[in-house]
């Protein structure tokens, strides 16, 4: 999936352009996508399960003569379209669409991941911030996730963290735990949570996965977003990267490196983790 031009403002010609490659075949499907009149495209990523799928995409908001002119660029930029989408047949099915299941009038919502939980359905775990006026919409976001079902309504249970830092990455171990990595500014680490999905996904137990002067960057390999298997165990699995700074008016190099850690599956909480 892609934007078919660079257009980023909104009143302007751009379109999400997708297409289906069928490994059993070896044939391509070039698929219509859907018109984004209203401006720039971000994420983009769905769940693939042989030709069905389902997905979210993120927009920002350039619109030019916006309710929002009065505020200037800065906040008509803001991430906070968010469009779910699902495809019955990837070779030929239309798409099924639920335009701005996310669109708060002022505030921004960050898309994390998209995955397939233990129970079969999707989620989507994000950054979300609502305010009805411009003079409010300073206020922290706070993560979030969504239980998306095949007609692409959504149960939302709002986890009351606020993330500050790093990227928060939802997980699970064969027997159906959840948990959730994600950087406590606070204690100045890098936590694992374990959630109760029974009770709105209320944290639980608290771990450490380790002290660092910065957060870690975690992207959990799921391959069930590439057409693969949902991968349930009892291991973590992700790539990281770090940033090394090369002097003044140089790039930092990146170090991608991939990682894996045990899920504390029969681990007794402690205070200090």
């Amino acid at each position: 999936m892609h934007a078919t031009n660079n257009n980023h403002h909104g009143d302007t010609d751009n379109s999400v352009a997708a297409a289906f490659y069928e490994a059993s075949t070896g044939k391509w499907y070039p698929r219509e996508g859907w018109p984004t009149p209203d401006g720039r495209n971000g994420y983009h990523r769905m769940l693939v399960n042989g030709r069905s799928a389902i997905g979210v995409c993120q927009r920002a908001v350039y619109e030019s003569s916006s309710r929002y002119a009065a505020w200037g660029k800065d906040y008509t930029g803001t991430w906070r379209k968010i469009t779910l989408f699902a495809c019955d047949d990837l070779t030929s099915a239309p798409w099924r669409m639920r335009r701005y299941w996310l669109d708060p009038q002022f505030g921004a919502t960050m898309i994390w991941d998209i995955f397939r939980g233990p129970d079969g359905h999707a989620y989507v775990a994000y950054d979300h911030a609502y305010a009805e006026t411009y003079e409010t919409s300073n206020i922290p976001s706070t993560l979030h996730i969504a239980r998306i079902h095949e007609d692409l309504s959504a149960e939302v249970f709002d986890l009351g963290i606020a993330n500050e830092g790093g990227r928060p990455c939802p997980l699970f171990d064969r027997n159906g735990n959840w948990y959730l990595s994600y950087w406590d500014k606070n204690d100045a680490c890098n936590m694992l949570l374990k959630l109760d999905p029974a009770h709105g996904f209320k944290p639980v137990s608290r771990y450490v996965l380790g002290d660092a002067e910065t957060p870690m960057v975690l992207y959990v390999l799921r391959p069930e977003q590439f057409g693969g298997e949902t991968i349930i165990d009892d291991t973590a699995r992700y790539i990281s990267r770090t940033y090394r700074p090369q002097g003044e008016g140089h790039y930092p190099l990146i170090d991608v490196v991939y990682g894996e850690f045990e899920l504390p599956v029969n681990a007794v909480y402690t205070e200090h983790g």
